[in-house]
């Protein structure tokens, strides 16, 4: 018998990539929804540097999973077929088609503050609402496909967590708005940072996780998050830095305005807990059937 050959990679650049991508699709899922519900004018910063972000983000996911499959035709070639039943297929042209809106929207906004050139007057025609509305479509397929594509495996514990779609969804929201907060703070406008819609937002997705962190541990098999390396990863990375300190935090300050130092650092416990996140569930499914096959499940999902 031929003894397994099993790739040799480096694993963070899956989560790091599920992390990225989540943050992506949240902040411009974020922008699109302040262009739909709050008020234009007063709220361009956010949308802007909310667009910003995901465009930057979105472009550097191609680059860590051409990284991770040692060689960029792989990913390239899964842009060559589409199928319609394949997770895979899906969420690589989802990923594809949403990098092309967050990258016409940071256009559109570049060349309406006079900071891009190039057709610019074309851009400025452009009808950006609706575009943002459907660029935010592919959005929400982008920040939960990973955890779908997951599920769709025969690894015990990926399979039998057929919520980790809308686990990944509601973590992106969350570490979205955590990012933006942090971005806008860096450009100067923590008055839209310090908002108490942001803090009531934050609030309700981090009650969210806690519901699917709880569902996510009940499961069959999930009590390995509570055991080994998880003890830190997750339990004390995810569950308590990352979503009970938070809500803490966002509780003690409902009412009055919460301190740049406080607002920073609620941002930066919500980012590590979305991290670590995604990689206690990659980790977990590793442990869940041994390393060596969920490494393969893995390289021939994205490869």
């Amino acid at each position: 018998m031929v003894p397994l050959q099993v790739p040799t990679w480096p694993w963070y650049y899956v989560a790091i990539y599920f992390f990225f991508g989540g943050i992506a699709a949240g902040a411009y899922l974020l922008a699109a929804m302040t262009l739909v519900f709050g008020t234009p004018e007063r709220d361009r910063p956010l949308m802007r540097w909310a667009t910003y972000l995901s465009a930057i983000l979105v472009l550097i996911c191609p680059v860590l999973l051409i990284l991770d499959l040692g060689q960029g035709l792989r990913f390239w070639r899964m842009l060559t077929q589409f199928k319609l039943l394949s997770p895979v297929s899906l969420g690589s042209w989802a990923l594809l088609i949403f990098g092309f809106f967050t990258v016409l929207s940071s256009l559109i906004f570049l060349a309406e503050d006079g900071n891009w050139k190039i057709g610019a007057s074309f851009l400025k025609r452009l009808p950006h609402g609706l575009l943002m509305r459907i660029g935010a479509f592919f959005g929400i397929f982008v920040a939960g496909y990973t955890g779908v594509l997951l599920s769709s495996t025969v690894i015990p514990f990926w399979y039998n967590n057929q919520l980790l779609g809308l686990t990944f969804l509601v973590s992106g929201l969350s570490t979205a708005l955590a990012a933006v907060t942090l971005l806008l703070m860096w450009r100067g406008y923590h008055h839209v940072a310090d908002s108490h819609n942001f803090h009531g937002l934050e609030l309700i997705l981090l009650g969210f996780e806690v519901l699917l962190i709880v569902w996510m541990v009940f499961q069959d098999g999930g009590s390995i998050l509570l055991t080994g390396q998880f003890i830190f990863t997750f339990v004390v990375a995810v569950a308590v830095l990352g979503v009970l300190m938070p809500m803490i935090i966002l509780l003690m300050y409902r009412e009055r305005a919460m301190p740049s130092g406080m607002l920073a650092l609620t941002s930066l416990l919500i980012l590590i807990g979305g991290f670590f996140l995604r990689y206690s569930v990659l980790e977990a499914g590793k442990a869940s059937v041994g390393g060596e096959h969920a490494l393969l499940w893995l390289r021939m999902l994205f490869g």
